[in-house]
Formats: structure tokens, sequence, C-alpha cells
């Protein structure tokens, strides 16, 4: 109701009617209908793993064009290591980012939950898979998850419900200084490393969305894809190539910003914080935590496109999943 009243506001104010709001009532859903459900934590893991079969076996027959995405241009890169040349690896999406991540989630998945004789070859395939990416974020935001497990355990547990927070501050307040400092190019260069470069896409919509008129900062606009930027100037120092138009944020906090406004961003916050008051569980806080991080660097995560990441999400945040061996 609340996501159709800000469509009507903004067919009053931007005469604009975007059916983009639509996210956030699936979002809203999904939250409502698993907060009811309770399911065994084994069922949930098969499920995942034979979805995640079908989709790496997608991806690799387009990697190996005998499937193509409707003349789609493909998002992979050329890398010369050792002297043979290698292509990485990319999702059934077309991008390296629609399989990075949700590989090494599978992994981390099997590596906690799996009890059966198949737990040690999924655990190598997919984390193969994430390597072969040669994408960086998905293992920045594991060893971040296990830095703020340590954190509990040895500072305590009420620190856990200002991780949310803290991942906000820690990945965009130091970059903001760096960019209006336009120093420190070396922690620069770091920022944009473990982030797959998506720092300098980050920095531009940040700018769009504070230059936006108040009702865009506080209802947002529906669709981030009414901006266009080109990141990395007009055209690509190293290869020379035209850059095409970035028309995402490349951030799953960032796009809740721009197409819902200031309130369903901070909803959301306090949402995530009002439910890690219960969980105790260090391997469910690892999961969330690991969810929460790649959103980061991940335009999709809590959208239909990878249901099974916001199914996981919320079940562990309602703790809505029985572990066999504890009944």
């Amino acid at each position: 109701m609340a996501a159709l009243l800000i469509s009507v506001i903004g067919l009053g104010i931007l005469r604009d009617f975007n059916f983009n709001y639509i996210y956030l009532v699936y979002f809203i859903g999904m939250i409502y209908l698993l907060s009811f459900q309770v399911v065994k934590l084994e069922v949930l893991l098969k499920i995942t793993n034979r979805i995640y079969s079908l989709y790496v076996l997608l991806s690799f027959l387009l990697y190996l064009d005998i499937i193509n995405l409707n003349g789609r241009e493909l998002n992979n890169f050329h890398y010369n290591i050792f002297g043979y040349n290698f292509e990485t690896f990319i999702g059934y999406y077309g991008s390296t980012a629609s399989i990075d991540s949700i590989s090494l989630f599978v992994a981390l998945l099997n590596l906690l939950f799996n009890k059966g004789k198949s737990r040690w070859l999924i655990v190598v395939i997919t984390v193969i898979i994430s390597i072969g990416t040669l994408r960086e974020t998905p293992f920045v935001a594991l060893i971040l998850s296990l830095f703020f497990i340590q954190c509990i355990k040895y500072i305590g547990k009420f620190i856990k419900y200002f991780i949310p927070m803290f991942i906000f501050i820690a990945f965009f307040i130091p970059y903001s200084i760096i960019q209006i400092s336009n120093s420190a190019s070396i922690i620069k260069e770091f920022f944009v490393t473990i982030t797959s470069a998506r720092t300098p896409i980050w920095n531009q919509m940040l700018d769009i969305y504070i230059n936006s008129n108040v009702y865009g900062k506080l209802f947002g606009f529906g669709n981030t894809e009414l901006f266009k930027i080109t990141p990395f100037g007009k055209y690509d120092i190293i290869s020379g190539y035209q850059m095409i138009e970035v028309i995402n944020p490349h951030n799953n906090y960032f796009t809740i910003l721009i197409q819902y406004g200031l309130f369903v961003f901070f909803g959301f916050l306090i949402f995530i914080i009002y439910k890690l008051r219960k969980i105790d569980d260090f391997k469910f806080l690892l999961i969330i935590f690991y969810i929460l991080i790649i959103a980061i660097t991940n335009n999709q995560i809590f959208t239909f496109h990878f249901p099974i990441y916001l199914i996981w999400l919320i079940l562990l945040l309602n703790n809505n999943i029985i572990i066999k061996n504890k009944g």
C-alpha cells in the first residue's frame, strides 16, 4: 500500500509512473510470507544447490557461445596470466557480478551446513568458479564477515546491532573524504580494487542523489535508470574504446536510496538491526553478514533476479530454520 501511495504521489509530482516500485511490494511481501514459514535447513540447502547447478549449466553454455542473450554484450574480461590468455567466467545474466558472489555464497552454505558426501565437492567447484571470475569482492565480503564474527565474540553481542550501519560508514565515508581531498591515491586505488571499480560509479550516483529535489530524496524516483553516467571518463585510458554509460548504481543500498528514498532506506536498516538482536548462532550471523556486504557491490541482491539470497536472509533473521541435528 505504501509503495502504491508513493507511486501515485510520484505520478502527481513527476508526471511519471514507474512500476519499479513493485520491487518494494515484492520485498515486503517476501518478508511477510516467510515470517510465517518454518523450513528445514537441509531441504532449503538441497533446493539452493539444485537451482545453483542449473544456473551454472546455463552460465557455461553462455560462456562457450552455445547459447546467447539475444545479442546482449557479455561483460567479461581478458587477462594474460603466466603467458596464457584467460577470459573471466560469467554468469547467465552476462556478467562476472552475476556469478562471483553467489558461487562463494553457495560454497559457504555447504561448508557450514552440508553434512553429506557431496559437501567438499560442491565447496571446491563453487570456489573455483568464484575465483574464475577474478573478482575480489566476494572474498573481501567473506573476510569482513569473519572479522565481524570475531568482533562479536570478543567485544560483545551488542555490537552486532551496529554492524549494518558500520558497513555503510566503512565503505562510503572514507571514499567520500578521499574524493573531496583529492589525495591519498594509494588508499583510493585500494578502494577501487576491493570494490571491483564500483567506487567511481557510487561517487557520481551519490552526487545525483544529493543534488535531486526534496521529493526524490525522501521518496525516491522509482528507477535508477533515469541517470546515465560514464564513470571512467569518455574513453577508457587502457583500451582506448569509448565507455558504455552506466545506468545503475552497482550497489543495492544506493538502488534502494535512489528508487525508494530516504524513508525506505533507513526503514530497511532499522529492520535488519531489529532482527539481529535475536540471532545468536554464529553460522547464521556469518551468512547474514555476507549477504549484507555483497549487496554493496551488487545491484540485484534484494530483487526478483536472485531470490535465493532474500529467502535465506529473511529465514535466518526470523530464526525460521530448523537444523536437523538440533531437533
